[in-house]
């Protein structure tokens, strides 16, 4: 049976494959079964058009692929964006708690590690779940730059992974 959600005014419904309140699957059916990807349904229920593709992000192979993360190459920023916008469609907030660099098969993802609970009226247990970006193509724009940026920036990545993880204890 699919589950029906609502946002702006849209209805949409959402694959069987999930779950409780957490998506599973990286494909949402609309009406009449249209099926849609991250960025077209982004698109859709919230009017932004984001350099996105992929998944939802629940598992590498479903990872929310970064085309483009601007002139400055802020992909910290977008990935927080998506990850709002995710969070919003399900009725939910989350909460950053960690934050970590992964390398699979020449790829880089990024994997955030965060505390999702319900909210407006939406019983949830507090839950923790993995969301993974795809970041390869902005680590390539760092490469091409400047290697010696590129090493500042994982650098600055695991100092700030540390911090968070001191912060927990």
């Amino acid at each position: 049976m699919l589950q029906r959600c609502f946002h702006r005014g849209m209805k949409f419904f959402i694959n069987p494959l999930m779950t409780s309140n957490r998506l599973r699957s990286s494909r949402l059916l609309l009406k009449k079964e249209t099926i849609m990807d991250i960025r077209e349904l982004i698109r859709k229920a919230f009017n932004e058009d984001l350099p996105i593709s992929g998944g939802m992000g629940n598992s590498i192979e479903e990872a929310v692929i970064l085309e483009s993360a601007g002139p400055m190459n802020d992909y910290l920023t977008l990935e927080y964006r998506v990850m709002d916008l995710i969070a919003k469609g399900r009725d939910v907030s989350w909460e950053l708690k960690r934050q970590s660099l992964v390398v699979k098969d020449d790829r880089k993802y990024d994997k955030l590690e965060v505390a999702v609970k319900g909210i407006n009226g939406n019983p949830m247990p507090l839950q923790l779940e993995n969301h993974y970006y795809d970041i390869t193509k902005c680590f390539n724009i760092l490469n091409n730059d400047n290697q010696q940026n590129d090493e500042k920036m994982v650098k600055m990545k695991l100092f700030l992974d540390e911090m968070l993880r001191q912060t927990e204890l």
